[in-house]
């Protein structure tokens, strides 16, 4: 199940694994050095049991995931999260109708045309005939 890109993944194995039964494709960045999405090695944890840390940023906020002992761990962490609150986010963005869901408002009420004298209760009553 490994890949072809280049760098290890942190592990220095040559390949970076793209899949992992149970947790499906993993999110890929070619900027970061550890080669997955949300996964870093800070320089201070090298050599600790457990040297990458998944973090995630939703809805402006970084959120903290955990440390983990290899870089493909952190990955799979970080990607089962990011498609738990993406699938939560779909799921409440359906639940609340947008604008163009929302049904159309009726239509105004027609006023009576210039000139006669119809009011809120209807047209006038027939005047009576005078003797």
């Amino acid at each position: 199940r490994g890949g072809g890109l280049e760098g290890g993944g942190g592990e220095g194995g040559g390949e970076f694994v793209r899949e992992v039964e149970g947790v499906g494709r993993l999110l890929l960045s070619s900027r970061n050095p550890t080669g997955y999405q949300g996964v870093y090695a800070p320089k201070a944890r090298a050599g600790t049991a457990k040297p990458f840390v998944a973090m995630l940023t939703a809805s402006g906020v970084q959120r903290h995931i955990g440390w983990f002992r290899t870089a493909v761990e952190a990955a799979a962490c970080y990607t089962r999260v990011r498609h738990a609150l993406d699938a939560r986010s779909q799921k409440a963005s359906r639940s609340q109708p947008s604008a163009r869901q929302m049904p159309p408002a009726a239509p105004p009420a027609a006023s009576p045309p210039p000139g006669s004298e119809a009011g809120l209760f209807g047209p006038p009553a027939a005047a009576a005939p005078s003797d």
